[in-house]
């Protein structure tokens, strides 16, 4: 399962700024910079993800299967220390 900073990280590299002060942890994306400040729009994170999908949907497959082998290694690392 990714991370909250794994997606945020992924969201930031792919041109959107995360501003923790916002209401549900919403992120916006720089592509007008004619627009004022004030009328940018904002998206929830998992809005800004559904975008990405549908705009990138090679970078955004490589981030599912990064994260599907993170959770492959997360899981045999505990498998062992258990055992």
């Amino acid at each position: 399962m990714t991370t909250h900073n794994e997606t945020i990280n992924f969201l930031i590299l792919q041109g959107w700024e995360y501003d923790p002060n916002m209401p549900d942890g919403q992120v916006f994306r720089l592509y007008n910079v004619d627009l004022d400040w004030e009328d940018r729009e904002w998206y929830t994170i998992q809005e800004a993800l559904d975008i990405e999908k549908m705009n990138n949907p090679d970078e955004f497959r490589e981030f599912e299967l990064l994260d599907s082998l993170d959770n492959r290694y997360l899981t045999m690392v505990s498998n062992y220390m258990d055992s």
